[in-house]
């Protein structure tokens, strides 16, 4: 509230914009652009929605969460959970794993992984061709970009959350013995 007097007529107002505290921002290629204005197919996650939920990586947070994204987990062995990502389905025989790129330095899908969700700002997915052309032929079968967050003018904080999660079956099949799985492993063929 301000109070305008007979001596004070005149108000100068200065605005900045500030597009980083706009929710419906995408970070793109050449950018930061609102999602109204993009004419190409992009999907992104705020993490600071997802950032408290119990997972084993940040990768498995993406799932479900962008439209044409799959994701899936080859296996379930402790320390190699890294899930396959896919946009939009398999795209060549050979190499269908998106461009990853974090803070602007390409990396892998596995690398994702490997990022605390705490220091994760933002992912931003570019799902065509029209938004994933400035990187050219690596982009093929999209891109995946990755913003952490940066330091601020603030009183340095230190933070702590750790969970603690056990996995075990809950009935265990009954074994062969070498014998059995031999004749049976003959009977297959």
């Amino acid at each position: 509230e301000f109070h305008i007097s007979k001596d004070n007529m005149v108000l100068n107002v200065n605005l900045k914009e500030d597009t980083e505290m706009i929710d419906e921002v995408v970070v793109v290629g050449y950018g930061v652009q609102k999602k109204e204005n993009l004419t190409g197919s992009v999907a992104a996650v705020n993490f600071k929605d997802v950032a408290s939920m119990p997972v084993a990586n940040t990768a498995n947070m993406l799932q479900g969460r962008l439209p044409g994204v799959m994701l899936t987990n080859n296996g379930a062995q402790a320390g190699h959970d890294s899930p396959e990502i896919r946009i939009r389905g398999v795209g060549t025989f050979e190499h269908n794993d998106p461009m990853v790129l974090i803070d602007g330095v390409e990396s892998s899908v596995s690398q994702i992984a490997e990022i605390p969700a705490d220091d994760i700002e933002s992912v931003s997915v570019l799902k065509d061709a029209a938004s994933a052309s400035i990187y050219g032929v690596r982009a093929a079968n999209g891109v995946i970009l990755v913003t952490t967050k940066r330091g601020g003018e603030q009183k340095p904080t230190i933070t702590y959350s750790g969970s603690i999660a056990l996995q075990e079956a809950t009935v265990l099949p009954d074994y062969v013995n070498s014998y059995e799985w031999a004749k049976m492993y003959n009977e297959c063929w």
